[in-house]
């Protein structure tokens, strides 16, 4: 297939990206040119990718990664629905 989206120079932040649908969404994610930041409550390594074990239901977990990663991220996937409901408290 080819690629369909330029996403080089682009940072993606993903949440629940470990494995299912998140995985799939990082590695069409790096496929496409992207750098990925993989945030996940358990530790994972995908190769091109950098990644946080973070607790979206723990906010102060969200703000510390957030600190590290706000500003270079442009892309924001919420693939963790828990994401909302933490942030609005």
């Amino acid at each position: 297939m080819p690629n369909s989206y330029d996403l080089a120079g682009k940072t993606a932040l993903i949440t629940g990206g470990a494995k299912g649908i998140g995985r799939a969404v990082v590695d069409c994610l790096l496929a496409n040119g992207a750098s990925v930041c993989v945030w996940d409550r358990i530790p994972v390594q995908i190769v091109g990718a950098t990644a946080d074990v973070v607790d979206v239901t723990q906010t102060p977990q969200i703000e510390a990664a957030l600190a590290r990663h706000a500003e270079t991220s442009r892309i924001l996937i919420s693939n963790e629905p828990q994401v909302a409901h933490a942030m609005s408290h």
